[in-house]
């Protein structure tokens, strides 16, 4: 008979920008999510949006953790096996969202995020009959400065035009 009292944990390694980088201990049950919230917690200057799952020396996955908070998204929260690496790249890209915006703040981003989606992760617009400015800023990681990235002005009825949506 097997049970799951027989279940041995399993080891995985953790490297990169992560609080404390090394070798873990895990259940065998354990998926991505659970690792990077307990064990695999990036630090600081260490990504959100781009946590990679090495398998035998290959890449197989690539975990966003807004993606899976804000959208439900389970399609890349994999189980993971016995010598598994998650490996934490550094920050690529940071933002900083101001204006009549729900949740202003510093937002990694991918580099093709559309800005719809970057404010939507925002929590959208606040709720107005005026057109809503917008003011986002992108963090140059190598200066530690804000750099004005783009400016918007529209109402929040209709949305981003298009050809602003970049």
């Amino acid at each position: 008979d097997i049970s799951l009292a027989d279940a041995q944990d399993i080891r995985i390694n953790v490297l990169g920008y992560a609080e404390k980088p090394g070798t873990y201990s895990v259940s065998p049950f354990s998926k991505i999510a659970e690792v990077i919230t307990k064990v695999a917690v990036p630090d600081q200057k260490g990504s959100i949006c781009d946590i990679k799952l090495i398998r035998e020396g290959k890449e197989i996955s690539t975990f966003n953790a807004y993606d899976y908070l804000y959208k439900a998204d389970q399609s890349k929260n994999l189980r993971l096996y016995h010598g598994d690496t998650i490996f934490i790249p550094g920050l690529k890209n940071l933002i900083a969202i101001k204006g009549n915006i729900t949740n202003p703040g510093l937002y990694e981003i991918t580099d093709t995020e559309a800005l719809s989606k970057i404010i939507d992760r925002a929590g959208g617009v606040t709720s107005t009959r005026f057109k809503t400015k917008a003011l986002i800023l992108r963090f140059d990681l190598k200066t530690s400065s804000l750099i004005t990235y783009k400016e918007l002005i529209f109402e929040p009825a209709k949305g981003i035009d298009s050809k602003d949506d970049v």
